[in-house]
């Protein structure tokens, strides 16, 4: 089919909900009620492009518009697809047991808001920055906040290239499709580790500082990738 279609869509939204409790550990502090957050599978801003070009090559086309025959079955019916996505990063669960009080420094993310991957939350002086619940201490903080989320999912791009040839008989085709997903190779990671807050993080030998997994403990981002790398396929397909 020639020609040319384009589909774009961009959500932003929030996604809340009231499903667990702050305090459920029994010892009669359990609260009545739900506490109300944002939750783990949050993303304010999704943005999805999509098309699909009908090649201008063969019968009717700007190269080979009189082809026929064989040499018509080579150039026919080409199409390129894509799909471009790119997501924000979801909401952090905040370390749980543990009070957070640094002095000269009121929030979770490192200063100014310069995050890297040693530094997803503030850890510079984080033994001295948390400490731990006496016991039958209720908690009082929610656990997931909007603005502290891991890495965004940087963008994605996969490609279709196919092409239909004409078999003897009405209605009857032969497909052959190649594609491609995550085509640029772009590696995305999970979030930053939570666990141990009140115990400084440690380097990773032989891993550059400044990448992922070049420190292990709370603030760091590990070298896990959290999606797939770049994949290829080819496909043959008989419709009628």
């Amino acid at each position: 089919i020639r020609g040319l279609s384009v589909l774009t869509s961009f959500t932003w939204s929030r996604t809340m909900a009231a499903n667990g409790y702050l305090n459920n550990g029994g010892a009669g502090l359990r609260d009545k009620d739900l506490f109300y957050a944002v939750t783990g599978s949050d993303r304010p801003f999704d943005l999805a492009f999509a098309g699909t070009w009908g090649l201008p090559i063969g019968k009717g086309g700007v190269v080979g518009s009189n082809a026929s025959g064989l040499r018509g079955q080579l150039l026919n019916n080409w199409n390129l697809s894509w799909i471009l996505t790119a997501d924000s990063g979801t909401p952090i669960g905040l370390p749980n047991g543990v009070t957070f009080n640094c002095p000269g420094h009121p929030s979770y993310l490192p200063d100014e808001g310069k995050q890297s991957y040693t530094q997803w939350l503030y850890n510079e002086n984080n033994p001295g920055c948390f400490k731990n619940f006496p016991q039958f201490t209720p908690v009082t903080v929610i656990p997931r906040v909007s603005y502290i989320r891991g890495p965004a999912n940087r963008p994605q791009l996969a490609l279709s290239l196919g092409k239909k040839f004409g078999l003897w008989g009405e209605g009857k085709f032969l497909q052959i499709k190649a594609e491609v997903f995550n085509v640029t190779n772009t590696r995305i990671f999970g979030g930053p580790s939570t666990a141990n807050p009140t115990v400084a993080p440690q380097p990773v030998a032989n891993i550059k500082p400044g990448e992922p997994g070049s420190c292990s403990g709370y603030g760091c981002i590990g070298s896990t990738q959290a999606n797939v790398p770049r994949q290829a396929q080819l496909s043959l397909k008989f419709l009628f």
